[in-house]
């Protein structure tokens, strides 16, 4: 199970909140928006059980190598694991699975949407996992889909799984658009996440995205 290293407070900074052995000081009415955990691949999220379980609405994970002492995340300027669509029911758990195609990170940032209402971050609880399998990956596709303004490369492969393996054999690649009748293949980069009206509406194309597949 993840720690937290620390979570900033308008008016108070805990040294440290060790999950299941010491509650943390940061509450509703005084936590600013993101917390900091070791790096993982697998994030658990449990939701309050009143009205401010809709502060989870859309919540974003995401990563970096820096001490938040140091520099604290700033909004769309760290590398994205994943992002939460939607809203959170009341007491329930739900499970996001880091983009694989990133490299590792020493800490995880769990921030709100920039919608949250109140402008407030509340979770019950929050447990962190390595991937037990680097390699053990799945693509998710959206059919009907493309994703504007984030193509680096673009090539004419033999099948989409040619697409796939160009994505991981050059790096830097974290999504593909995959256009079936020509086999044309768009390699997307977008490290720090993408806003959802950047992807399209095109019945000639398939868009893919890759997760970790570990199951906890």
């Amino acid at each position: 199970m993840a720690w937290f290293e620390y979570c900033l407070s308008k008016t108070e900074r805990p040294s440290y909140a060790y999950d299941l052995v010491l509650a943390s000081a940061c509450v509703m009415s005084t936590c600013v928006v993101w917390c900091a955990v070791v790096w993982c691949g697998v994030v658990w999220c449990v939701g309050y059980e009143n009205s401010i379980h809709r502060r989870l609405d859309n919540f974003i994970i995401g990563l970096t190598d820096v001490d938040s002492s140091t520099s604290p995340p700033q909004r769309n300027n760290y590398p994205m694991c994943a992002t939460w669509s939607g809203s959170v029911k009341m007491g329930s758990k739900v499970e996001l699975k880091c983009n694989a195609n990133l490299p590792k990170y020493r800490y995880l940032i769990a921030q709100a949407s920039a919608s949250a209402p109140n402008g407030k971050f509340t979770i019950c609880e929050l447990e962190a996992y390595e991937s037990l399998n680097e390699n053990s990956s799945k693509w998710n596709r959206q059919s009907n889909m493309a994703l504007a303004g984030f193509q680096f490369k673009q090539l004419n492969v033999r099948s989409v799984l040619d697409c796939m393996h160009k994505c991981k054999q050059l790096g830097g690649c974290d999504s593909i658009n995959f256009h079936p009748a020509s086999k044309l293949c768009q390699l997307n980069s977008h490290i720090n996440g993408y806003n959802i009206t950047t992807l399209t509406s095109d019945t000639n194309w398939l868009f893919y995205t890759t997760n970790f597949s570990d199951k906890y």
